[in-house]
């Protein structure tokens, strides 16, 4: 992850200078630093969903190398690069919530009733294309698609004060009281490749200096389509403020 950002840091120099050479003609390029704040969420609140009882995003930084091309006076054509986090920990009061959890080193599966805590994290390479119109000298607005990939994803977390049924509703009570917990983990059951639609509104608050603030809906489960173990759908729903400067 580390290594990504510092190329396409590099890469941004390359762009400067390409820029000083074609910034009078019709593209326009830019640099961007931000950071995401969102999660990976069912569209609505699933019935085994009692409670939400604490929601943590974390810091996600992004750096995106981006490029414009006017299409007349209002509207442009924008493409770009950016190496990107996504991370966020709930915890939830859950009621017969299927799940596969790792206790003394056992595999039990079946419906929790009690508290669970999730952690989401992936590190992604996203590609988005969107289309512009110019609000005059200061705003413009996008909307267009993405697409990602997930260099590193996961997805697990704890159990706890609460009870396992094994296999079904009806199946053996194994109680955790206290102290007493259990791990999860699906890693290699999320999708490597994510696809979506994105909102964004560009702000020029200086001569080079542009605000920009950018909401993104990806359109997959981000668990794979043969897996069963979560019982609902799970989106990354996830907004980016970031800082640029334009050239």
């Amino acid at each position: 992850m580390k290594r990504l950002f510092i190329l396409l840091l590099l890469s941004s120099c390359v762009v400067c200078a390409f820029a000083q050479t074609y910034s009078q003609r019709r593209w326009h390029f830019s640099v961007k630093l931000g950071d995401n704040i969102g999660a990976a969420t069912p569209l609505s609140i699933p019935v085994e969903i009692r409670e939400i009882k604490e929601f943590t995003p974390h810091f996600s930084p992004s750096a995106e190398v981006a490029a414009a091309l006017r299409l007349g006076t209002s509207w442009s054509l924008n493409m770009g690069v950016r190496v990107e986090r996504m991370s966020m920990t709930t915890c939830a009061r859950v009621k017969t919530y299927s799940t596969e959890i790792v206790r003394d080193d056992s595999h039990l599966s079946g419906v929790w009733t009690g508290d669970v805590e999730t952690r989401f994290s992936a590190a992604a390479l996203t590609v988005p294309v969107s289309v512009g119109l110019s609000l005059g000298s200061v705003t413009t607005l996008r909307a267009g698609f993405y697409g990602s990939f997930l260099m590193h994803r996961e997805f697990g977390g704890n159990v706890y004060e609460g009870y396992l049924r094994q296999g079904d509703p009806t199946g053996p009570k194994i109680v955790f009281e206290g102290d007493d917990s259990a791990s999860y983990e699906f890693n290699d059951d999320l999708r490597q490749w994510q696809w979506g639609a994105m909102l964004a509104a560009d702000f020029t608050i200086c001569h080079h200096i542009l605000l920009s603030a950018q909401l993104s809906y990806g359109f997959m489960n981000i668990f794979r389509s043969d897996f069963k173990t979560v019982s609902f759908a799970m989106h990354p729903i996830f907004g980016n403020l970031s800082v640029g400067y334009t050239f």
